[in-house]
């Protein structure tokens, strides 16, 4: 019968297999045996090859009982063979009887512990851990042979030297050995090893807690709070699984649960932490880190790699797979390093970097495909002379590294952490303290989970781990709670709310001085400086309503600092408004500028409302609308107290604050790196076409107002500041979106130069404001504008190379060329002196303005409607607007013409004489019928604020009116009205002659009706204009209505 070592190795081992031991000679025999067999296991247990053997050739039988069951049955038969040892040695200084005994009762429980440590041996899943329990099995049963030897020694002689001691260090060999057993069986149950890398993991992430001033994550803020209320659900449903997996001992389950509680408890960690960052940051008080361009730990490690790699493959010892692994690690790091200076140079806005990161990925990987050519050559042929051909070619691709990585070290380069005001500190505080709590709880937790999945029938650990389960779940709940108390910007905007109210009060006192004409006059400052203030402080507010609308919509850590730079310059701009009042002698200019000064901080009231119910969350899309339409009413009053400053600052020739605000909206091209674009470069194409030709327009006009009407200038000129600065907006966006980026360029330097035209041509009409008779500044004025509108003419080059395909480039660009062929002739008259005022008319109130004409051929009916209803919705758009449309009959338009009234008219304008009578013979040819040439399109011409529009023998006058503007309009238009027929000896056929006024006002007032020779125009809701059915609504329905029937009843006689 094999002994009980034997067993073990053999792995046939089970209860009753070893006979009792009834005396201590057999006792003695048995040891010895076992001694034998022990030396020959010996051997065996320092080598881990032999153990597989060993494992492999075991049968281990099949475990029928829980792990629970088998882990505790270890500790008791454990416990038991411990004792036996104890009672062998104490049995030693007795009789023989006692140690048969003793001996015997030791032989039984090693036979049950050996049962019990196989069974959990069974229980383990991998091969390299059934190794390590059947190696300390065998240490067990080797330290109980020699026990047994020594107890055998001291029974035959009891006064032999050292003998009793070395009995008691056998008895302790064993009790180590069942402890390193018991201690491995614990660490490798199942479950433990999961609790163990969770309480590693936990560990790991508690430094995302420690100083949290650099960004943990790219999480949003309101990304933070919903990663932890789903982490939170998760750590929920975890925690229950674990409890409830402990009590029934399903083991498996219990580290699955343990694994997904790690991995939900660093999710809410690092939700935490990016949460007080942007918590901390957000703080006005705080300075914002930046990521660095590049990362030069990165770009140092993967210069360390490749040299490396590159001594491997021009050793001679080394192997072909030794090369071949060089080659792809030099291969992955160069890659590596030219995506990482693709991404810096497309970063950068500067364009010396740009080039270098450009430059230096080239040479690494030029460098890197000649190093590839000479490895591939020397795979094919280990020969010396391969191996010098790839050391040369390992030369050039180190050096390129090299001075990559040292200019990749640029500290200008390189990440700045946040600075954290202590207030900002202070907010963080809450979050922290909960997320560290949680942390703490939950590591209590899985240890004491890590416990009971080993012995689940232990009441006061099941309380204990209540208890963590609790504070776990508080803690939880703190986190929530202080993060959406802590949610930034909203502190700001309180803040903000209440500075701005008090501004509003503030400015409703000055309004109520002004009233009773008490405002007191500052005598501290002049109104230049106070103009000056207040135009920079408006253009201030101006440029952070689009940041402010961004963030209020999905970045919430720049909120608190946007409204609070928007609060800060509500003071000084109640300062300086007020100032400015205070210095005007005209009533009614005192109360505009305080009104305008109201409606703008009212607006940005209700801008700041609409940010703080955003928050900065992108998904609150139901608070995108009103933060667009608060956004638009600010800039509108932006727009008019600009206007109006500007306005006030022409009058007195005072254009510093335009030229200024000029210059600042050229400065801003060249800004960092562009807004993030919301539209393509057709969309900015677009609306920069309108505003150049809107500049060439206003250039040419304020050439003719110089000669004719020099005090009009200024308002001319705040025009164009107005339209540079637009032009100069959408000028660097589309820039940023052109392909490629050279016609990119190329438009920021053509409206640059259109800015520097633009300065020189507000201060000409400045100083013409100032000396309106000196015929030197007319000309330079002339001069500019033609400048400025030659400039315009390569802004639309250049946008048009943008987009080859746009036609509206291409028409505009026409358009600017014939404005400056009407700038040619028109400085010809200015220069001969032909160009006066005559009846304070001028030739812009009667010219065909070329930029408004649309004489291409093939155009009738279709571009009359569309003209009248373009003129009139674009007007309508504006506030406080309405239109009233008078459409005109004349009884025989064209045989009424007296072509010598037209040529006196023609030649008081300045015509010459060869012209005037081409003119005259045309004329008199065409009544007489020997001309072929009828009207085919329509003219547009301007008259103040009214657009003719005649098309054949049906003339429409568009009548743009505001409420400054009243009835002025009609009364100029009665004065047109009879110049037109002094000229064409026309008449009105008032019977067909009819107004149609719209007006989407909610405040309307009658309107006064038109009265022609005595005759009242009648006015009508609807009419038939060149065939389209248009009401006072300018709703196509009608028309709709009319076309539908006439179809029905073409298709159908019935009409039905």
């Amino acid at each position: 019968m094999p002994s009980a070592q034997q067993q073990v190795i053999m792995g046939q081992m089970h209860r009753g297999h070893m006979p009792p031991l009834n005396a201590a000679k057999q006792a003695a025999a048995a040891a010895t045996q076992t001694i034998a067999a022990s030396q020959n296991a010996a051997t065996s247990n320092k080598n881990t090859a032999a153990h597989q053997q060993l494992v492999q050739s075991c049968k281990l039988p099949p475990s029928t009982r829980s792990f629970q069951e088998a882990q505790s049955e270890l500790n008791q038969t454990a416990a038991d063979l411990n004792q036996s040892a104890g009672d062998v040695v104490h049995a030693s200084r007795g009789s023989s009887t006692q140690l048969a005994d003793a001996s015997g009762k030791f032989s039984e429980d090693f036979d049950e512990f050996l049962d019990a440590g196989i069974e959990m041996a069974g229980h383990t899943q991998r091969k390299d851990e059934q190794i390590q329990v059947i190696g300390n099995l065998k240490n067990i049963s080797m330290a109980s042979s020699k026990l047994l030897l020594a107890a055998k020694s001291l029974s035959v002689d009891p006064g032999a030297a050292n003998a009793k001691n070395l009995l008691a260090a056998a008895a302790r060999a064993v009790t180590e050995s069942i402890n390193q057993l018991i201690t491995l069986a614990t660490q490798q149950a199942p479950g433990q090893k999961e609790c163990d890398n969770a309480l590693r993991e936990l560990e790991a992430v508690k430094g995302m807690l420690a100083n949290p001033n650099e960004p943990v994550s790219n999480l949003s803020y309101f990304h933070c709070i919903e990663s932890v209320m789903e982490n939170s659900k998760v750590l929920g449903e975890s925690m229950a699984g674990i409890s409830q997996n402990c009590k029934t001992g399903d083991v498996p389950a219990f580290g699955g649960c343990v694994g997904l509680a790690s991995k939900a408890l660093c999710g809410l960690t690092e939700a935490a932490g990016q949460a007080s960052y942007l918590v901390g940051v957000s703080d006005p008080n705080s300075q914002a880190g930046h990521q660095g361009l590049v990362d030069a730990i990165q770009f140092a490690r993967a210069n360390q790699a490749i040299q490396m790699a590159c001594q491997n493959l021009v050793d001679p010892d080394s192997s072909p797979s030794q090369v071949l692994s060089s080659a792809t690690i030099v291969a992955k790091h160069t890659s590596a390093l030219c995506n990482a200076c693709r991404l810096a140079s497309s970063k950068t806005a500067n364009p010396t970097a740009k080039r270098h990161f450009v430059q230096s990925a080239k040479e690494v990987a030029n460098s890197t495909a000649n190093l590839v050519k000479t490895i591939k050559a020397l795979d094919g042929d280990f020969s010396q002379e391969n191996r010098n051909t790839c050391l040369v070619a390992t030369a050039p691709l180190i050096e390129a590294v090299e001075n990559l990585t040292a200019f990749a070290s640029n500290p200008e380069f390189a990440s700045s952490p946040a600075q954290i005001s202590n207030e900002g500190s202070a907010a963080q505080e809450p979050i922290l303290q909960s997320a560290r709590s949680m942390l703490d709880s939950s590591t209590h937790l899985l240890k004491t989970a890590r416990s009971l999945v080993i012995n689940p029938k232990d009441p006061p650990t099941w309380s204990v781990l209540a208890g963590h389960s609790r504070t776990v779940s508080d803690s939880i709940k703190g986190l929530i709670t202080a993060i959406r108390d802590k949610a930034p910007g909203q502190r700001e905007c309180d803040y903000s709310i209440d500075n701005i109210n008090r501004c509003i009060r503030n400015i409703e006192q000055a309004s109520l001085a002004a009233v009773s004409q008490n405002l007191a006059s500052r005598d501290d400052i002049s109104l230049e400086a106070l103009q000056e203030q207040l135009t920079s402080t408006v253009q201030e507010i101006g440029y952070l309503i689009n940041p402010i609308s961004t963030a209020a919509r999905g970045e919430a850590a720049q909120l608190g600092h946007k409204v609070t730079q928007l609060a800060g310059y509500f003071e000084p701009l109640i300062r300086a408004s007020v100032g400015v009042a205070s210095k005007l002698q005209d009533h009614q200019q005192q109360m505009t500028f305080l009104d305008q000064t109201k409606t703008l901080a009212e607006s940005a009231l209700q801008m700041i409302y609409a940010a703080k119910e955003g928050g900065g969350n992108p998904k609150a899309s139901h608070t995108h609308d009103a933060i667009a339409e608060a956004s638009q009413l600010m800039r509108e009053a932006v727009d008019d107290i600009m206007v109006t400053l500007n306005e006030a600052a022409s009058e007195g020739g005072m254009v510093g604050a335009m030229v200024d605000s000029i210059a600042e909206a050229m400065g801003r091209l060249d800004e960092g790196t562009s807004p993030e674009p919301e539209g393509s470069f057709v969309d900015y194409q677009t609306t920069m076409v309108k505003y150049s030709k809107a500049i060439a327009v206003t250039a040419q006009e304020m050439m003719t107002k110089s000669v004719t009407c020099p005090e009009e200038l200024g308002g001319l000129a705040s025009r164009v500041t107005t339209d540079y600065s637009q032009l100069a907006l959408q000028g660097r966006l589309a820039a940023h979106t052109a392909e490629p980026q050279e016609i990119g360029f190329q438009i920021k330097a053509d409206v640059q130069e259109l800015g520097h035209g633009c300065i020189f041509l507000v201060q000409k009409a400045g100083a013409l404001q100032i000396t309106p008779s000196d015929s030197y500044t007319k000309r330079e004025l002339i001069e500019c504008a033609r400048t400025v509108t030659e400039k315009v003419s390569m802004v639309l080059s250049a946008l048009q190379a943008g987009n080859k395909g746009t036609q509206a480039c291409i028409t505009a660009a026409s358009a600017v060329s014939g404005i400056i062929a009407e700038l040619d002739t028109t400085i010809m008259f200015a220069s001969a002196g032909t160009l006066n005022a005559e009846n304070d008319e001028s030739f812009a109130d009667h010219r065909c303005t070329h930029s408004n004409s649309h004489t291409t051929p093939n155009r009738s009916t279709d571009d009359s409607i569309s003209i009248a209803l373009h003129t009139a919705l674009s007007h309508l758009d504006k506030r406080n607007t309405y239109v009233r449309m008078l459409f005109i009959d004349y009884s025989s338009a064209f045989n009424t013409i007296v072509p010598t009234k037209l040529i006196t008219k023609l030649r008081t304008l300045g015509l010459n004489t060869s012209l005037c009578n081409w003119i005259l013979d045309f004329l008199t040819m065409t009544l007489r019928g020997e001309s072929s040439c009828t009207p085919c399109s329509p003219k547009t011409a301007k008259h103040d604020s009214n657009t003719i529009i005649t098309f054949a023998d049906n003339t429409t006058v568009v009548g743009l009116i505001t409420d400054k503007m009243r009835q002025h309009i009609w009364r100029s238009l009665e004065t047109w009205q009879c110049d037109v027929r002094t000229t064409t000896s026309q008449c009105d056929n008032v019977n067909k002659t009819k107004e149609l006024t719209v007006d989407y006002r909610k405040r309307r007032a009658e309107q006064a009706r038109i009265n022609i020779d005595g005759a009242v125009v009648e006015r009508v809701e609807s009419l038939i204009f060149l065939g389209v059915q248009t009401t006072n609504k300018l709703s196509w329905s009608k028309h709709t209505k009319t076309v539908l029937k006439r179809a029905r009843q073409s298709l159908s006689p019935s009409g039905h």
